[in-house]
């Protein structure tokens, strides 16, 4: 038991240039909780998941990095019962800092991002957050450092079905899981918009493309 426990830590460990990723890890988390905030703020819409946890924060009175602790912790439980491969030192940033910096920018910049600016304005605040919202989820991802336990459930959901009904694609099981997320969202009177239906449509192949370029950086 302590040998394959030991084994399993030496996994989290076991990178070339661990330090660097660990960085990357988490500058990346945090950007993207500013990132979430100018998106609710210019009311775009943010990710699914935020989504679902801004709408519980908001019905709720809850910080945002309480809610988002909370359900990865719970969602965390399921993963590590069939796949603790997936989970590691990103998994852990994702969890905790992209919740914790929405709401410690939230504090920090007050109202220097307005709220709901006219459309003009609106599209100069965006372009800028969509870019480093990108960049930051790709740099994330080629870190390699595990999965969010969001992003680790269609992974898992995804490799039970193909057992059995293999011509399910992956992507068409994260798409699934991101709609459902995006709906939850909308009932619960989340940030549901563009940003949202973005991420469920395209956020996959556009990391997948740009974190080929990080990866080399990485390596």
């Amino acid at each position: 038991m302590k040998e394959s426990l030991a084994q399993y830590f030496r996994g989290w460990v076991d990178h070339p240039h661990l330090g660097r990723r660990i960085a990357i890890a988490v500058f990346s988390t945090v950007m993207m909780g500013l990132c979430v905030l100018g998106f609710e703020r210019l009311e775009v819409g943010t990710d699914p998941f935020s989504a679902v946890c801004i709408g519980v924060s908001n019905k709720l009175g809850i910080d945002l990095g309480h809610v988002e602790a909370v359900v990865h912790i719970v969602t965390l439980l399921a993963v590590l019962a069939v796949a603790k491969d997936m989970f590691g030192f990103g998994s852990l940033a994702n969890m905790f800092l992209v919740g914790y910096s929405h709401d410690f920018f939230k504090w920090l910049l007050g109202d220097l991002i307005p709220q709901a600016p006219e459309i003009g304005t609106r599209i100069l605040l965006f372009i800028p957050f969509a870019a480093l919202f990108l960049l930051a989820v790709s740099a994330y991802v080629s870190a390699e450092l595990g999965t969010s336990p969001y992003d680790a459930a269609p992974i898992i959901i995804h490799r039970k079905l193909s057992a059995r009904y293999p011509r399910i694609s992956a992507t068409s099981v994260r798409i699934a899981w991101d709609a459902l997320f995006a709906a939850v969202g909308l009932l619960l009177a989340g940030p549901v918009g563009a940003v949202t239906v973005a991420c469920v449509l395209f956020l996959g192949p556009l990391i997948s493309w740009m974190s080929k370029a990080i990866r080399k950086i990485i390596a």
